[in-house]
């Protein structure tokens, strides 16, 4: 008889040799000898060692996905409670399909489950049946990555050890039970919407930096995996710049965090660059903006019902008020939020319709644009004239004018605005400020003075 360790190392030898590979439990005991009742239990001792290993459900195959050990202090079971923890920390409620379904969407925003209805009082069979007819690939990947019964047990510790709230209330039109991160659970960051890519961003830039990088090494490498990391530039931001969160910034997230925003209303004194303010708000979402390094609540005015955007940074006061707050993560902010263009928010949507020309990396640049805005479309046409070769057009409903103009300033003449008159005189406005800034350094500098003409332009976010 096999001593115990010779089996287990047998097992891990055989499954190095086949990494990638669906190889059959029967195929697994006729070349190592093991037995069936034995193999259960040493595939599992070898995923606690590290190994990635997937078996899906009654289909009695065993996968090692690759050959590299995930670093032993992160157990598997810890990254999918991580996991859950994310996918609710963005959805802010959310019933067992839905949570699924935003675990999913992580690593693949084209997870959608348009006609999946809320109610989360569903088997398991129930859910792999119900996306076997109309989500295959969905139920393909849970089989392989996300076995449901084992998630319902780490969704169960969580709420056990009261990380996560479990409640049944009126949701979605009916009455459903729903999770959500408790206030004891730790806070999860977001820069943008694509977490995985801030990531391998970041490590990319920083990891000399790092001291212990294990951990870290160990995730990146899982990542390459899902996301093809080769194919995209790591220089190419959201709209093209890239920014650290300061530990100033940090400090009045921290601040802003204390109080129970997401439950109750607050009463706000709020500096301007013109005045101060007392304001009593309902929060609505927080965010960070890499373009202007600044986090964010987009809110309600509960005196006039009115949407405000509030930069945390200028709150001087904050407390807390007794009325409930109904409102945060709502559909209506949630939608607010896809129709802002950066940072930016204004209280009617405007239809845009831009012009570019072909070349360089303009449309590389239209493309990543694009594929970020939920309501834009991008297609060609032919060159309107010889003296006007552009052949791109942009079309988006969008909020912040001011910030999508300065997006088109940095495309110079190969950008132009058909629609609408308002941005088209906004443009040709900027364009003119800067003729004027170099006539008045051109004057300066005939007149022998060498000091700059002073610019600044005004800007204003709010």
């Amino acid at each position: 008889m096999r001593k115990k360790h010779i089996s287990k190392e047998l097992l891990v030898a055989y499954l190095l040799s086949k990494p990638d590979t669906d190889l059959t439990r029967e195929e697994i005991v006729r070349h190592t000898g093991i037995s069936k009742s034995r193999l259960s239990e040493l595939i599992h001792e070898i995923r606690s060692d590290g190994y990635e290993i997937s078996t899906p459900s009654r289909s009695g195959i065993v996968r090692l996905e690759s050959g590299a050990k995930i670093a032993p202090d992160i157990n598997p079971k810890e990254i999918r409670q991580w996991l859950i923890l994310l996918a609710l920390s963005k959805s802010g409620l959310a019933t067992y399909m839905e949570l699924i379904c935003s675990i999913l969407s992580i690593a693949d925003h084209t997870y959608l489950y348009d006609g999946i209805t809320a109610d989360q009082n569903y088997t398991n069979m129930d859910i792999l049946k119900y996306l076997k007819e109309f989500n295959p690939a969905a139920k393909d990947d849970i089989d392989r990555f996300l076995p449901l019964p084992t998630l319902r047990k780490d969704l169960h510790a969580l709420i056990r050890s009261g990380y996560v709230d479990q409640k049944r209330v009126p949701y979605k039109g009916g009455i459903h039970v729903v999770y959500s991160i408790s206030e004891k659970s730790p806070a999860i960051l977001f820069e943008s919407e694509d977490e995985l890519y801030d990531f391998m961003v970041f490590y990319d830039n920083f990891r000399d930096s790092l001291s212990n990088t294990t951990p870290l090494e160990s995730l990146y490498q899982k990542i390459t995996n899902i996301y093809d990391w080769e194919s995209y530039d790591s220089a190419v931001q959201i709209y093209g710049k890239s920014n650290r969160i300061g530990k100033n910034q940090l400090a009045h997230l921290n601040n802003f965090t204390q109080y129970p925003y997401k439950t109750k209303s607050l009463c706000v004194k709020y500096i301007t660059r013109e005045c101060e303010r007392n304001l009593t708000i309902d929060s609505g979402l927080l965010f960070y903006s890499a373009e202007t390094n600044y986090f964010y609540l987009l809110c309600m005015n509960t005196a006039d019902g009115g949407i405000m955007q509030l930069r945390l940074d200028r709150m001087a006061s904050i407390r807390e008020d007794n009325r409930e707050n109904k409102h945060y993560r709502s559909l209506e902010f949630m939608n607010l939020y896809d129709e802002m263009f950066s940072a930016a928010y204004d209280s009617k949507k405007t239809h845009v319709k831009v012009l570019f020309q072909d070349f360089g990396n303009i449309r590389e640049r239209l493309n990543t644009l694009h594929s970020r805005r939920k309501h834009s479309k991008l297609y060609e046409i032919e060159p309107l004239t010889d003296h006007v070769p552009h052949s791109i057009v942009y079309e988006d409903d969008l909020r912040g004018m001011s910030a999508f103009s300065r997006y088109l300033r940095s495309f110079g003449s190969s950008a132009l605005v058909l629609e609408p008159a308002g941005l088209r005189e906004l443009m040709i406005q900027s364009n003119q400020k800067i003729l004027n800034h170099y006539e008045n350094l051109s004057v300066h500098q005939c007149t022998g003075r060498t000091e700059r003409a002073d610019y600044n332009e005004k800007k204003s976010y709010f």
